[in-house]
């Protein structure tokens, strides 16, 4: 979010209405992660600012209903979508290659279009990590979390002995691959971090 001058903390970032419920309810959650990592992960969730669903238009024949009747895409995704109609600037990051496969075979033309090049995938975030931060940093926090995304995994099998170079062709590989998969919906590739100019104390 840095790249964006956002913090989790910043109403410009928005996610969807169930998902500190869905954090604290979900019993397969439970079975993958840590107690620590959920209550981390619902104290983000809480801070964020949600979707307002009362203003995403749900009658028949809505976006909203076009894209919940298309397999592999959920309701979650769909109301994630729908929320796009009215912005003029905005990303969706996610992880459900599932969801972006499946919107790309759709036949829903002006919601791919809104969605051009403006869709985050994981792999492209942590590419974006490696690339403007200390590369043991990051190996280490992922090394020690409890990764269920498959892509990621298979790029750090090494754990904390990665090495950087492989870790990215790795993960250059996946985005490629879904690239292929899903059209023009992914991002080139996020903007760097802010530089901070330093003024001298007078």
């Amino acid at each position: 979010m840095a790249s964006f001058n956002l913090t989790y903390k910043d109403k410009a970032v928005r996610i969807l209405p169930s998902a500190s419920s869905y954090i604290n309810s979900n019993s397969e959650l439970r079975k993958k992660y840590k107690l620590e990592t959920l209550q981390l992960a619902k104290s983000r969730a809480d801070n964020y600012e949600k979707i307002n669903k009362s203003l995403i238009d749900q009658k028949e024949d809505s976006e909203y209903e076009s894209l919940i009747a298309i397999e592999n895409i959920d309701p979650g995704e769909a109301l994630l979508v729908a929320a796009t109609e009215y912005e003029t600037d905005f990303y969706i990051l996610t992880c459900d290659k599932k969801f972006l496969k499946a919107l790309s075979r759709s036949n829903l033309t002006n919601i791919k279009q809104r969605l051009y090049k403006r869709i985050i995938c994981l792999e492209q975030l942590i590419i974006h990590l490696i690339n403007h931060n200390d590369f043991n940093k990051v190996c280490l926090r992922i090394a020690s979390s409890e990764l269920s995304n498959c892509d990621i995994a298979e790029a750090f099998k090494n754990s904390k002995l990665t090495q950087k170079e492989l870790a990215l062709k790795t993960l250059e590989q996946r985005v490629k691959k879904l690239r292929d998969e899903t059209g023009d919906l992914l991002i080139e590739s996020l903007p760097p971090p802010p530089i901070e100019i330093k003024t001298p104390d007078p």
